[in-house]
């Protein structure tokens, strides 16, 4: 059995998770989601992050269209298809903190080539899509991004957007990478009030998020502290980004999707300081060209393995 000392990964094993098997979770941000991604990692299972504004009915497709084996919860066992079993998360991995460190990363406990997670496109373009990537992809989409974002040892990236989508979700490897530490609010609480409750270095926002912040002087305040403010998700109104500037805060414009598992392009702390009204330049691993027609075309390591 994998690294039967960890403790969540020994209770996986024991409930018959092995690898292949395709795993859900529905939840909040929070710790219990990070650790049981990397648990269910190990084991070589598949995770599917589930938003959840789902209705049930759009859940239970969801869990018998991928033959999911185990549905974990943060609001308990759910109704689901018969091939399917239901548990709580805080049963298997605790209410938790709201802080989580990984443990020091060691490259040959995991199948790089393994199929790692499936995620729904928002279908910002089109109708969404469930996006397979394998771990690789994750490895690489990380190693480029701290290229350009360090985050490691002392650090602190506070978990602001979904990690059922993949601008929260890619966090996760992230802070595995080099051991940086994610900061999960509590459930509800608006990111004003996490901006001003929790210790963090790093934040990721959409353009809403950003200019809802800049109205509040205590969380401006608290924004000139930070190590870097990642903006993406959206078009990023031109004011918004001198303002940003003008206040002196760490912006980083990116650029990414799904396929590409999170950031494609993103500015640099150069580009920060001199107003750069761009979405930056392809970070590596990545490639990007435009289309005769003007279409965006991309490539790299971070590639998505397939639709499914």
């Amino acid at each position: 059995m994998p690294n039967s000392e960890h403790p969540l990964i020994s209770k996986l094993y024991r409930l018959g998770i092995r690898q292949g098997d395709a795993i859900a979770i529905q939840s909040e941000n929070s710790t219990q989601f990070a650790e049981m991604v990397l648990s269910c990692w190990q084991l070589g299972a598949v995770v599917i992050p589930i938003s959840t504004r789902y209705p049930s009915r759009k859940v239970m497709s969801i869990l018998d269209n991928f033959n999911v084996r185990t549905f974990f919860t943060s609001d308990g066992p759910k109704t689901v298809p018969t091939k399917t079993e239901s548990f709580f998360i805080d049963d298997f991995v605790g209410s938790g903190s709201a802080s989580w460190t990984p443990a020091p990363f060691d490259k040959n406990q995991l199948d790089f080539q393994a199929s790692a997670s499936i995620l729904l496109t928002t279908g910002s373009s089109a109708k969404p899509k469930a996006v397979l990537h394998i771990l690789e992809n994750h490895y690489f989409s990380a190693v480029g991004a701290d290229d350009n974002i360090p985050f490691g040892p002392g650090d602190k990236w506070l978990a602001s957007l979904p990690m059922y989508h993949i601008s929260g979700f890619s966090l996760i490897a992230r802070a595995l990478l080099h051991g940086g530490t994610l900061v999960c609010p509590a459930p509800k609480l608006p990111l004003v009030e996490s901006i001003r409750q929790y210790d963090m270095t790093h934040l990721s926002v959409v353009p809403t998020q950003l200019i809802q912040l800049l109205q509040d002087p205590a969380c401006v305040r608290k924004l000139k502290t930070l190590t870097a403010i990642l903006l993406g998700g959206a078009f990023s109104p031109v004011n918004l980004i001198q303002r940003a500037i003008s206040l002196e805060l760490p912006i980083y414009r990116t650029y990414g999707s799904t396929e590409m598992a999170s950031q494609v392009t993103t500015t640099s702390r150069k580009d920060c300081r001199d107003g750069t009204h761009s979405a930056g330049r392809p970070l590596k691993y990545r490639q990007v060209k435009l289309s005769p027609e003007g279409e965006i075309l991309v490539k790299g390591r971070t590639l998505l393995k397939g639709y499914v």
